[in-house]
């Protein structure tokens, strides 16, 4: 048997710790497991100190266009939770501030004043950036743009590491979570499961889940501690 559980194995031994029959009872199952593993555990990892490096990805097929503040970003298969690092031209490119675009009391001490980021006359290669999520109500539709300032004076190659968003879990998908943790969505699961009055049999479920997302705090926030990059004894 494998160490890993994909959605439907884990649907499969939530129903056989359950007592009631119902079969609407399946389609409550499949909201709760998705609840339980897009909502609260990985809400574990959106709250610690780091981001697992199999939540990050990297693309560097965007460019910028001369005398263009903005540049779309293609999101087919390119799901953003948010942005963590950009370059322009392999220079870094720091996100800039609402105050250091509106204000004036960011200007002196050799920083540039508010004019000169908006100012359409000032081109060069962009050192600062401003990430725009946008929703389109009508369809649910998602775009990412990226703000550039000062306005680029020409084409640059452009390189952005961002936080990936975990995709609803369904058939033989797996979670995106070490192979271990792939329970405590079980455990979480049965928790959930009794607020909608299904008859779970009893058991530590409380405790397990608990103890479960105790380890994945820790495990996520290894990561940074001492610069490492990988949990401790890997």
């Amino acid at each position: 048997m494998a160490d890993y559980l994909t959605y439907a194995n884990i649907k499969s031994q939530v129903q056989a710790l359950i007592d009631d029959s119902d079969t609407a009872i399946a389609s409550i199952i499949d909201s709760v497991i998705n609840n339980v593993y897009l909502g609260d555990i990985i809400g574990e990892f959106r709250k610690g100190r780091s981001v697992p490096p199999w939540m990050v990805a990297y693309d560097a097929s965007l460019d910028t266009t001369a005398a263009t503040r903005t540049t779309l970003v293609n999101t087919l298969g390119v799901n953003i939770e948010r942005i963590i690092s950009v370059s322009v031209d392999n220079q870094p490119c720091l996100p800039i501030t609402p105050e250091e675009l509106e204000l004036h009391t960011k200007a002196g001490f050799g920083n540039p004043s508010p004019s000169f980021w908006w100012d359409t006359g000032s081109t060069m290669r962009p050192t600062r950036y401003r990430h725009r999520k946008q929703y389109t109500l009508a369809t649910g539709g998602e775009t990412d743009t990226f703000e550039w300032f000062p306005i680029p004076d020409t084409a640059y190659d452009i390189r952005y590491w961002y936080e990936k968003r975990v995709s609803v879990l369904s058939g033989t998908t797996v979670p995106d979570l070490p192979t271990w943790a792939h329970r405590t969505i079980i455990y979480g699961t049965l928790i959930q499961l009794a607020m909608f009055d299904v008859k779970v049999k009893a058991g530590p479920w409380a405790v397990l889940y608990e103890q479960g997302l105790e380890q994945l705090r820790g495990y996520s926030n290894n990561f940074v501690l001492g610069g490492h990059v990988e949990p401790f004894g890997i």
